[in-house]
């Protein structure tokens, strides 16, 4: 009898293959995402320590941590720690007589100037696909995922209302006679943070605008500008909705960005890292916040001499 070899795979079989396969790939995806989503927070985390680190380390030549940022002329902290982030040549080219957006600080409608310089601590990676510029105005410049903790108070802050007490790090030491908070602005000693440098908030995290080409502040910290260097703890963390002052800077990108037009603005720490930010201490430490935290604790941990010791854990 003559036997004929079956040279491949019937129907069936194919089929059963192609199940397993489909099952395996269900299993193994997720713990593969949720690696590369450790990964990613660790390098941000990283990231974040670095900053930490800059600012204690400008705090011991000057005795003091650098404004969040000042008007006259227009500058913000970023520029401040370059030297402690290993970018001394950027800040040694830098002038600090003339605003962010004059040359050489920046060059108009290129990327040739010093606050365009990408640098690898400025991005939260798990933040990815977005522009890392702003190029909505002729001032291009850098964006970044970091910002200083401004405590639970809008920025502008109103007219005519006392100065806010308990502070925040960062903030303004003349809310009271234009509302502009870039007045007069606060350069804190780690002495004057008598709730403890370890319950103290420094830095958290912003999310930044997919679309270069539109005017959203979030993320764009080189800018003096209301709800682009820092955030406020208004709301818990990736949650509320973003304000900022200028409409035209506010450009509402939801469900992760959500944003209004008020004249009293604030901005929420956000982040991509599922359930939660990454946020430094004053200390140095960093720590993840998760969304669910309480509102009083968030706020509470954000000013630092209001006498109340609070904690995440």
């Amino acid at each position: 009898m003559n036997f004929r070899r079956r040279l491949g795979f019937t129907l069936v079989e194919l089929l059963v293959v192609i199940a397993i396969i489909g099952v395996l790939v269900a299993l193994l995806l997720p713990a593969v995402q949720a690696a590369r989503e450790a990964s990613r927070r660790m390098k941000c985390s990283n990231n974040l320590k670095q900053w930490s680190l800059a600012m204690h380390m400008h705090h011991d030549q000057y005795g003091k941590l650098p404004y969040a940022k000042k008007n006259n002329p227009r500058t913000v902290w970023v520029v401040h720690l370059w030297p402690y982030i290993e970018q001394q040549a950027l800040y040694s080219r830098y002038d600090f007589t003339i605003g962010f957006f004059e040359p050489p600080n920046c060059i108009a409608n290129t990327f040739d100037g010093l606050i365009a310089v990408k640098v690898p601590t400025y991005i939260c990676p798990s933040d990815r696909n977005v522009s890392p510029y702003h190029q909505g105005d002729a001032s291009w410049r850098a964006k970044g995922s970091y910002v200083v903790n401004w405590g639970p108070y809008t920025d502008p802050f109103p007219t005519g209302v006392p100065l806010p007490q308990p502070l925040a790090p960062f903030g303004s030491k003349n809310f009271t006679s234009t509302g502009n908070s870039t007045n007069d602005p606060l350069q804190t000693r780690f002495s004057e943070i008598t709730d403890g440098t370890s319950n103290t908030l420094l830095f958290s995290e912003v999310i930044i605008h997919p679309i270069s080409s539109l005017r959203d502040r979030r993320g764009d910290f080189h800018n003096d500008g209301n709800g682009c260097s820092i955030f406020q703890t208004v709301d818990t963390p990736n949650h509320g909705i973003d304000s900022i002052k200028d409409a035209i800077a506010c450009q509402d990108y939801p469900p992760f960005m959500p944003c209004t037009s008020t004249a009293f603005g604030h901005i929420t720490a956000r982040s991509r890292h599922p359930s939660g930010v990454m946020a430094s201490y004053c200390d140095g430490s960093v720590r993840f916040v998760p969304n669910n935290v309480n509102l009083s604790v968030w706020q509470t941990i954000s000013t630092m001499n209001d006498g109340v010791v609070a904690s995440l854990d």
